[in-house]
């Protein structure tokens, strides 16, 4: 009868560790996949959202991005399986003070909580200023939460109330004895003294992080108003820009207006020095030829002046002709 009861929990712890082992991979899925999209070079990538992981029915487990709150449930439900079977075979160490577990599996499982913690506060120091929000609080808050709550929860309530004494039992019956009730006091007195100590720090952890989640919060308010005045001052500044493009603007079409202007008057001067350079050389082919024409006169010239010397000479000895003439009559 007790062995049909092991191997009925068996089942169930068999397919609640398949079940939590889906749930842990699908959270290790959509962690790797916002990982990639927080560290990615991409100015306009932002996480303020989930991210699917390939099982997307499973997506209500993907809260934590440290994937600790998927894992410890994971892990113990295997522990407990792998208890079980040594129990159904027979095993040595059923009756270990730690059994189905090994030595410091609280402590393990409360520290992964309190590394989900601290992680979930580090990873907020991912975020580029501009895009923290209210979004990626929460996502940061879920990972630094949630990933304890889980390692709280196991460690303090499953485990004592419901894990160790079925486990016990079962091992108890399974060789046909039982465990002496004082060492299951002294036990159950020190887990419980483990627990405390535990939960003790884990209260000063969360009382660290409170307070460096309310530094935080201060200083994002500070940033929040530092940002709004640079809005406020960059809106002074766009306007006053504004103003001074739609000077330089006007200013920019007078300038071209002037260069119009200024083009109009090179091509008027150049068609006159157009028409005044065909006048030089109409003027140079006249001059030419008024030199010729003067060069011809000056021949002509000379030739009426070689003439008249002639006829003067002529003159004279006609005059002396005359005279001789004269006498000869006389």
């Amino acid at each position: 009868m007790k062995k049909l009861a092991v191997c009925w929990t068996l089942a169930v712890s068999g397919a609640l560790t398949v079940f939590c082992g889906l749930l842990w991979l699908n959270n290790l899925d959509s962690a790797c996949r916002s990982y990639t999209k927080l560290f990615s070079d991409n100015p306009d990538i932002s996480l303020d959202e989930q991210i699917s992981g390939f099982i997307p029915a499973l997506d209500w487990s993907v809260l934590d991005l440290s994937t600790i709150s998927t894992f410890i449930p994971f892990f113990g439900f295997l522990c407990i399986s792998i208890g079980l079977l040594r129990i159904m075979r027979g095993g040595s160490g059923t009756h270990s003070e730690n059994f189905p577990f090994f030595h410091s599996y609280d402590r393990v499982n409360i520290a992964l909580g309190l590394i989900g913690t601290i992680w979930g506060i580090i990873i907020i120091g991912f975020y580029r200023p501009e895009e923290i929000n209210v979004g990626s609080l929460m996502m940061c808050l879920h990972t630094a939460l949630f990933s304890t709550l889980v390692a709280v929860i196991w460690v303090s309530i499953v485990l004592p109330l419901a894990v160790t004494p079925l486990m016990r039992k079962f091992a108890g019956a399974d060789d046909g004895g039982s465990v002496d009730g004082g060492d299951d006091d002294a036990s159950l007195t020190v887990l419980v003294d483990k627990l405390s100590v535990a939960a003790a720090g884990v209260a000063k952890e969360f009382a660290a992080s409170n307070e460096q989640l309310h530094g935080f919060n201060t200083r994002l308010r500070n940033a929040a108003e530092e940002l709004n005045e640079c809005s406020l001052n960059l809106s002074t500044m766009l306007h006053r820009l504004t103003g001074t493009g739609d000077l330089w603007q006007k200013e920019q079409a007078r300038q071209v207006e002037i260069l119009g202007q200024t083009a109009k008057m090179v091509e008027s001067v150049s068609q006159v020095q157009s028409q005044l350079t065909a006048q030089l050389e109409k003027m140079q082919r006249d001059n030419a030829t008024l030199q010729a024409q003067n060069a011809a006169l000056r021949s002509t010239n000379n030739e009426l002046s070689e003439a008249a010397n002639a006829s003067g000479v002529e003159n004279v000895k006609l005059k002396t002709a005359l005279e001789q003439i004269k006498g000869a009559l006389h």
